[in-house]
């Protein structure tokens, strides 16, 4: 089994990087292999269902050699996401399945290949007040309280991981990842607060994120991801 990392698709719009030449192994991969995608999916958006684009490349993608699982990002629809049906896997862990071998891989803890991964979504958009609610925009992209406690029940649970996966990063860290200047004028994103405290609490091997459209390693723990791909 391979287990591969990338940044954010954005639907159409940057999926072309998983073509099967990206990756070393090629069309040796299997369904037992899998590509998780750090957010920002963008495969599941149109508001009135699929539209013929969109449909294209989820069956692309879905007809890959490899199983992809996905964490959810700011710009997701999530009402359609939430209708996903709930599903277990063969390790037992939560997802939601969005096509035969795409699924969604639910906050928490999660077990691929004897490696235990800690995921958790979700994010604030800087451009909602460009973006119309329920279409373009869901405030969905902040977890409920109800949500970030049971992430963090589940790290009382599990106090070391092999790896984080997330699509935002540590409020703590952005400094660092933009070189001393914070993000968008130093907007205060409650997931990048509650994820200073998962580092606080947990011990891990590494941890990736997407959403910040940079490809960068922040310290020898912790590395933002875009359009690289990462082998685990």
């Amino acid at each position: 089994m391979s287990i591969y990392i990338t940044g954010d698709t954005h639907g159409h719009i940057d999926i072309g990087k998983l073509n099967s030449s990206n990756f070393p192994e090629g069309k040796d991969l299997t369904k037992d292999d899998y590509v998780i995608i750090l957010g920002d999916f963008g495969l599941i958006w149109d508001v009135n269902e699929s539209g013929k684009q969109e449909q294209y490349w989820l069956d692309w993608l879905n007809d890959k050699p490899w199983t992809t699982y996905v964490i959810l990002g700011n710009h997701c629809n999530y009402d359609r996401l939430n209708k996903c049906k709930k599903v277990t896997d063969e390790y037992g862990n939560s997802l939601r399945k969005i096509h035969e071998s795409i699924f969604w891989m639910e906050n928490g803890i999660h077990h691929l290949d004897g490696k235990t991964f800690f995921t958790f979504g979700g994010g604030t958009s800087i451009d909602k007040n460009c973006r119309t609610e329920y279409v373009s925009w869901w405030r969905q992209e902040i977890p409920t309280n109800q949500e970030f406690d049971y992430a963090l029940g589940t790290i009382d649970r599990n106090r070391c991981v092999d790896y984080v996966l997330t699509h935002s990063c540590p409020e703590s860290v952005k400094e660092y990842l933009f070189d001393g200047f914070h993000y968008k004028l130093n907007i205060k994103c409650p997931v990048e607060l509650f994820l200073d405290l998962v580092d606080d609490k947990l011990d891990y091997r590494k941890w990736f994120f997407g959403h910040y459209h940079i490809d960068k390693e922040v310290n020898r723990n912790m590395q933002s991801v875009y359009h690289d791909i990462i082998k685990l």
